[in-house]
């Protein structure tokens, strides 16, 4: 018998919100969605900002190990941080997201 699996992928772009703190950290959202016909959990995944092709910087952000993701479900990530000063020198943000193949009950 074939296994069912997700497939979760960015839905939209990353989109940089309110710079805040001392370091003028930057919070950021980004929408997935899963196109699988199986269902995730463990959701986690990678922003990453870049100038060029030069990787400025990563960060990591992840659901609670609990969510499960159906098929066809868009779920938002909303994470922080991005510093001001990379935020400024980039020009190009990509999201990758990681899972668990788990049962849809």
């Amino acid at each position: 018998m074939e296994e069912v699996a997700a497939n979760i992928v960015s839905n939209a772009g990353v989109e940089i919100g309110l710079c805040s703190g001392l370091g003028l950290e930057c919070s950021y959202s980004q929408d997935y969605r899963n196109t699988g016909k199986g269902c995730a959990n463990n959701v986690r995944g990678k922003v990453r900002a870049f100038q060029g092709d030069t990787l400025l910087q990563t960060d990591d952000w992840s659901l609670a190990t609990s969510i499960v993701i159906r098929p066809g479900e868009i779920f938002p990530v909303e994470d922080c941080c991005i510093t001001s000063g990379t935020v400024q020198a980039a020009n190009r943000y990509t999201g990758e997201a990681f899972w668990n193949n788990v049962a849809c009950d």
